[in-house]
């Protein structure tokens, strides 16, 4: 019982070209491509990444005289986890992105070329976008250093603490702000593939439910990186509110990360339900009308096959009432609340021991 609906007038339009002749990567998709490609288990290039991180974040305290030499603070070692995250990050988003795409193609009437062309837009991101926003995210970064040298920690450091620093914090920020840039380009694209959508089952809804798997993982690892610098913020910068702010930030966007992009698809399978609605509630309406008019004309054997139609056409309805609309499964649904309610319990929880410590 699908319906045939006609693309909306905003197409989708693949990038045959660079589909059928890549080009130049990015530098973040070719370091997440080399990092990927490394020999052995993925988890494992990971890993090692991670040590070389964590090393560099411990090295530029010790040389620009943040913590005492042999020392190592939470504060500190954070900072490798927010150079590795970008990286890993879009590797399961990208993934999540490629599966979400071959799940959906029932749904979609495309060729091979557009395929093809979608799959690039979901994965990479263009080289001159990586490029710039690697200069902004780097250069915000130097605009905090020159704004407050005292807060930012440079007034008095060593040149080559500092250079040290400088080395990874500024690929740090402008990887966090490509990443930001890949997840709105892979959010936006969602929503255009949804209005190319032509069949909307109700009762096969699988490939329009695909995309819910990307935004899911988008909307949580929002979330985790909320719970995160939660978990690792000294208390007093994290009850100031520039960081209150920051995490009700992170916790919004997680939220709209996740939902916005699927609502044009919510709203194509409400339509949906409604037009099987009103065509059985019509045969209902034609129904009752026989049997009334069998009453009338004192049918009375007439009346057992009316009674049974009736009945088939009202228990047709509360099925189709009870089909869903929302286009993620319940599972998905309850994995993202609880990812939600993390950074929210974690607020509240470090409120509490500041107010009894």
């Amino acid at each position: 019982m699908a319906s045939e609906a006609v693309a909306p007038a905003a197409e989708v339009h693949a990038s045959r070209a660079s589909a059928a002749h890549p080009g130049s990567r990015s530098w973040f998709d070719a370091a997440l491509g080399w990092l990927v490609g490394l020999p052995g288990p993925t988890w494992l290039a990971y890993l090692g990444f991670t040590l070389l991180a964590l090393a560099w974040t411990t090295a530029v305290g010790w040389l620009a005289h943040y913590v005492p030499a042999g020392s190592v603070t939470a504060t500190q070692s954070s900072y490798a986890f927010f150079l590795v995250a970008p990286f890993a990050f879009a590797h399961v988003l990208n993934r999540a992105a490629a599966r979400a795409l071959d799940r959906f193609a029932p749904a979609v009437d495309a060729s091979p070329v557009d395929l093809a062309g979608w799959r690039r837009d979901l994965t990479t991101i263009p080289p001159r976008i990586a490029l710039l926003f690697l200069v902004i995210g780097a250069g915000m970064d130097l605009m905090s250093w020159l704004s407050d040298p005292v807060a930012a920690q440079t007034a008095g450091a060593p040149i080559e603490g500092l250079v040290l620093r400088a080395a990874g914090e500024f690929v740090l920020a402008g990887a966090w702000a490509v990443v930001i840039v890949h997840i709105v380009r892979q959010l936006r694209l969602v929503s255009r593939l949804h209005e190319r959508a032509v069949q909307i089952d109700l009762f096969r809804p699988a490939p329009l439910h695909a995309f819910s798997q990307l935004t899911v993982r988008t909307g949580i690892g929002l979330a985790l990186v909320a719970g995160y610098a939660i978990v690792t913020s000294p208390p007093e910068l994290l009850l100031t509110p520039v960081s209150v702010v920051f995490v009700s930030f992170l916790i919004v966007t997680a939220a709209a990360a996740f939902a916005l992009p699927l609502r044009g698809i919510q709203r194509r399978l409400a339509a949906e339900k409604e037009r099987l609605l009103d065509g059985v509630n019509a045969r209902l309406e034609t129904a009752m009308g026989r049997l009334d008019a069998a009453v009338d004309a004192g049918e009375l054997a007439t009346m057992d096959g009316h009674q049974k139609a009736l009945a088939a056409l009202t228990q047709q309805r509360d099925f189709i009432a009870r089909l869903r609309t929302w286009p993620w499964d319940p599972s998905t649904f309850r994995a993202f609340a609880s990812a939600i309610a993390l950074p929210i319990g974690l607020w509240l929880v470090t409120r509490i021991l500041e107010r009894v410590v």
